[in-house]
């Protein structure tokens, strides 16, 4: 195959792996049962662990409705309602503050091979951006992770297309079309890498894109559709992508 004019990435899972994201959870979870305690609250952790589920769920159930992003301040508001719990905007704000990053100090681990790969495309020509759903990480907190590692140079900045800025997650076409448009490249004319089958694949499957899935830290074991090609290794790209 000839190479295309672009290429699209997922981020997590995809360009970097979050090896502390139990550790991320528990720490929402904390930093609500502690500012509950402050405030005089009676709210065990239980109570908090099942509220966190059930936003979860009604997470879930935006994505297989409306495909509509359902972000952090979309789960606090389930969690409060979930709690019975009421507050002012500055404390609501800066509590969502601390759950959108909860482990400031923590860094994400780009994946192996990903830099120098990102920089093989780019050498070679092709136009570069991303399409990632998020949940309670923002894109402002995604960008700062790119930047630590030296990734984020690799992308054009205005196809960095994150769902809590877009308003609706992969599949939804509307998010490959926005980092699509950024790029000057229409579906035809680009790839798209990413872990997932029901959201990656099928999406990028859909524009007809390529579909490239990355199976290096999750293979997916869905019964779903497969994407064009598998690759395990950022080593394996270049030659899937005919360069």
């Amino acid at each position: 195959m000839s190479a295309p004019a672009a290429v699209t990435f997922d981020f997590g899972n995809t360009l970097t792996t979050d090896p502390d994201w139990e550790a991320v959870r528990e720490a929402r979870v904390r930093h609500i049962v502690e500012w509950l305690d402050g405030r005089g609250g009676e709210n065990p952790d239980a109570l908090v662990q099942a509220a966190f589920e059930s936003a979860r769920l009604a997470g879930r159930a935006a994505w297989e409705g409306e495909r509509r992003h359902f972000g952090a301040g979309d789960s606090l508001n389930h969690i409060f309602s979930e709690l019975r719990v009421e507050t002012d905007a500055d404390g609501r704000t800066a509590l969502l503050a601390l759950l959108e990053d909860p482990l400031p100090a923590r860094r994400l681990l780009p994946i192996d091979g990903a830099a120098d790969v990102l920089r093989q495309l780019r050498e070679a020509g092709l136009r570069l951006g991303i399409v990632s759903n998020l949940a309670w990480g923002p894109a402002t907190v995604m960008r700062r992770h790119l930047d630590q590692h030296g990734l984020i140079g690799f992308f054009e900045p205005e196809a960095l297309a994150f769902s809590d800025e877009v308003g609706v997650l992969k599949p939804h076409p509307a998010i490959f079309h926005a980092a699509l448009d950024a790029l000057g490249a229409s579906p035809q004319e680009a790839a798209h890498v990413g872990d997932l089958k029901l959201t990656d694949v099928a999406g990028a499957h859909e524009l007809g894109m390529i579909t490239i899935r990355y199976a290096g830290i999750v293979d997916d074991p869905t019964d779903a559709p497969d994407a064009d090609h598998v690759v395990r290794g950022y080593a394996e790209l270049p030659g899937v992508l005919g360069l």
